[in-house]
């Protein structure tokens, strides 16, 4: 068990060095992560990738849920829109056992009528209960990217 903590440690600490990444997994998508946000011992990140349609979000996800690091997150909170070829805008969300978090995002996107964009806001929980601090830093660390990257004004 306290290997195992180690070994989660390490690989915490790993991620907190590179702080923000941009990796391509098909020449289609590029994912945008943000630095890594700290609060009360759980680290928190977003991630971005244009998406055109079900078959680039489901890519842009299994991406990220199978990268070693991200796999070993708490939450991996995400949210998605994007109009399809019939012009009807496509829309959902995951809370990932983060009740309310991906609700939550995808208001966000909503309300800033944000559109072929899918932002997923990994967590790694750190011990300590940080209550409902945590929606605002989930939106927070979501729209700093978003706008950084100019899917939001």
């Amino acid at each position: 068990m306290i290997l195992r903590i180690q070994k989660r440690l390490v690989d915490l600490q790993r991620l907190s060095s590179l702080g923000p990444r941009k990796v391509s997994y098909r020449a289609v998508n590029t994912i945008h992560h943000s630095d890594i946000v700290i609060v009360k011992k759980s680290k928190f990140q977003s991630s971005i990738a244009t998406i055109k349609d079900k078959q680039d979000m489901d890519t842009i996800l299994k991406q990220i849920h199978s990268d070693k690091l991200y796999s070993k997150a708490t939450h991996q909170i995400h949210a998605f829109r994007y109009k399809n070829q019939n012009g009807n805008i496509i829309q959902g969300f995951d809370n990932d056992g983060e009740t309310g978090a991906g609700s939550s995002l995808l208001r966000m996107l909503e309300l800033s009528n944000t559109l072929d964009v899918v932002v997923i806001v990994t967590r790694w929980y750190g011990g300590v209960k940080i209550g409902p601090e945590r929606f605002r830093i989930i939106n927070n660390v979501a729209m700093s990217l978003l706008k950084k990257h100019g899917f939001m004004k």
